[in-house]
């Protein structure tokens, strides 16, 4: 059975702080549980990643307009997404998009859209 993978793309070019990118994927993984609607296949995926290993990735987005782009791709796919919007209480600006967080689904599918970005590191 392939691995059920959930993604985060997040910005590079906002110089996160260790302990700010955690907090922003925290929030991706919460918005992925409670705030998506799945299809059945879908609902199927994250089932099967809650009782796997539920992997997670982060991967860099290295500006603000690859950020957009990949915005506008995800919107244009079936994939189930969040954007992550920091409320701007430390390090970022007020409504500053950090962070696209992608519903769990089989790596095969999310290379084509994501598989060109590097981790984030």
């Amino acid at each position: 059975m392939e691995e059920i993978v959930m993604y985060f793309l997040a910005r590079k070019d906002l110089k996160m702080s260790p302990g700010k990118l955690a907090a922003q994927v925290g929030h991706g993984v919460q918005y992925v549980l409670t705030r998506l609607q799945y299809t059945e296949s879908q609902e199927e995926d994250l089932t099967l990643w809650k009782a796997g290993s539920s992997a997670k990735i982060v991967l860099a987005v290295e500006s603000l307009a690859q950020f957009t782009q990949l915005k506008e791709t995800l919107a244009a796919s079936p994939i189930p997404y969040a954007v992550v919007i920091d409320e701007g209480r430390t390090e970022i600006e007020p409504n500053t998009e950090t962070l696209l967080a992608l519903s769990a689904l089989p790596r095969s599918r999310a290379v084509p859209l994501v598989g060109y970005l590097p981790l984030y590191r």
